[in-house]
Order: C-alpha cells, then sequence, then structure tokens
C-alpha cells in the first residue's frame, strides 16, 4: 500500500479510506494507525508543495527541473534502505532550495530532512542516437543519476558507475 500511495497509483484515496475504516472496525485502531498517518503525510505533502510552489511564485524563482517532494513522518512509513547519492547539480540546486524554504517555516525548525531516492521516480527526455524524436523514460531515482552519468561521458564499466553513484556493484547492477 506504501508503494502505492507514493507512487500515486491508488484508484481512489476516498476508496483506500473506506478500506481503512473498515480494517479500523474489524480488527482494531493499532492496525490502522501507521496506514492514517501515511495517508495525512501524502494530503499534507500536497500541502507543503503548494506552499513551496507560491513561495517560489513569490520570489520569482524557479528550480531548473520539475522538482517534487513528499515530507513523511518516518515513524508511519516502511524503512526503505537507501544510499548515500551523489545527485547531479540541477538536483542538488532543487534540494538545498527546498532545505531553505523548508528550515525557514517556524514549525520546522525542530525537524530534521534525511533524503530518501529509495521510492524516488523521475521522466527523463531523450533522445537514442540516430533517433529523430526525443522519448520519455519513467525511471528510479537511482536509474537517472544513472543516466545522467551519461551525459558527460559516453562509455563507463560497472564499477565507474558504482564508484560515481556510491553504490555497490550488485546495487548497481540491479538499477541498471
Amino acid at each position: 500500500m506504501a508503494k502505492r500511495l507514493l507512487s500515486e497509483k491508488s484508484e481512489s484515496i476516498d476508496y483506500e479510506r473506506c478500506i481503512v475504516t473498515q480494517l479500523k472496525v474489524n480488527c482494531g485502531r493499532q492496525v490502522t494507525d501507521s496506514i492514517e498517518g501515511m495517508m495525512n503525510d501524502l494530503e499534507l505533502a500536497k500541502d507543503q508543495a503548494k506552499k513551496y510552489s507560491d513561495n517560489k511564485l513569490d520570489k520569482n524563482q524557479e528550480d531548473v527541473i520539475d522538482f517534487d517532494i513528499k515530507i513523511l513522518t518516518t515513524s508511519y512509513w516502511p524503512t526503505y534502505s537507501s544510499f548515500e547519492l551523489s545527485v547531479p547539480a540541477e538536483i542538488k540546486s532543487c534540494m538545498d532550495n527546498f532545505n531553505t524554504f523548508y528550515t525557514r517555516q517556524q514549525q520546522n525548525h525542530h525537524r530534521e530532512l534525511k533524503w530518501n531516492f529509495a521510492m524516488g521516480t523521475a521522466i527523463v527526455s531523450g533522445k537514442l542516437p540516430g533517433a529523430s524524436k526525443s522519448y520519455d523514460f519513467v525511471v528510479s531515482t537511482y536509474q537517472m543519476c544513472i543516466m545522467y552519468l551519461f551525459n558527460y561521458q559516453k562509455e563507463l564499466s560497472l564499477s565507474e558507475i558504482a564508484e560515481h553513484m556510491g553504490f555497490d556493484e550488485n546495487t548497481c547492477r540491479k538499477n541498471m
């Protein structure tokens, strides 16, 4: 369910809430607390994204890429192993802009942002050699960063990619 909620692949959030209500009635609140927390997190994340977007408009500031963030409460969500990622400069710039925005909000002074790229996705546009039109690829955040490396080098070995990314070779192979 967490994966479906994060990837926004749920048919209807109202239907999901209905199921959770039935679970609560039949199984008790302890079973549904974290699920309700996840759903509330996503509602709050939409509000946060709107505030960030409004803030950028007010300051005539624009991110170099379309950048979407979901602030989640760690205790509600399953644990996903994540790597410290060497992200492209354009993404790092967006992350820094959001960090500045987030920490300046009074209610967030005591909170710490931890970036977890394990469940992230990206839409990467690119032209294949010899193709006249560009294609959009829906990839994981890790795959996007790997693809980005090829903007600067035509060929990279698996070990070179793993070194750039901070992955072990097995993780690198899974994301190729």
